[in-house]
């Protein structure tokens, strides 16, 4: 299963729009998930996905230009969209050779400062809330947490989790690729 995530920020352009798809086409992505689309009307991303088999996705059109989050991915995934808002996208994956789902979170930081403890509250219950594996990736940029310190993502998480292959259940940073620009 090949994951791609982007901090996209923009696919208003048609030239935006084009390298994405060549960029999914040419990774043969099975899940993509993208933050900062800034397209509140979702019909051209939307047509674009479904050509290149990403036929199934949960969008969150961006609000006067900021922001919105698209998840896609192919037919060949069983998934169930738990949570959407302004700054998650929350669904679960069943595999059919695993007998229990994993979840997916996909992020963007608010940036508006009264939300910052929201986004917070209702991911740490996220994650308290599941016991399978669980990935959570997206914009995590100048994230601060509960106490007001800044958070450096990389460092938090643990590598164990991120480095899990959910085709071979086998643990590895060679299953890991990350910063891709």
């Amino acid at each position: 299963m090949r994951i791609l995530a982007w901090n996209y920020r923009g696919l208003a352009r048609p030239a935006a729009r084009r390298m994405l798809w060549e960029l999914v086409e040419s990774h043969k992505s099975d899940i993509l998930f993208l933050c900062e689309i800034k397209i509140a009307h979702t019909d051209k991303l939307s047509y674009l996905l479904q050509s290149s088999n990403l036929i199934y996705s949960a969008l969150v059109p961006a609000f006067n230009k900021a922001g919105g989050l698209c998840l896609a991915w192919t037919p060949s995934l069983n998934v169930n969209i738990v949570l959407t808002n302004s700054w998650r996208i929350n669904a679960l994956f069943f595999l059919n050779s695993k007998p229990r789902p994993w979840q997916f979170t996909g992020v963007h930081y608010p940036a508006v400062p009264t939300l910052k403890p929201d986004f917070w509250h209702c991911f740490n219950k996220i994650c308290s809330s599941f016991d399978g594996p669980w990935l959570a990736t997206g914009d995590f940029n100048a994230s601060q947490n509960a106490f007001g310190d800044e958070l450096n993502f990389v460092t938090s998480l643990t590598w164990d989790l991120l480095a899990l292959s959910l085709h071979s259940q086998t643990k590895g940073q060679e299953w890991l690729i990350s910063n891709l620009d």
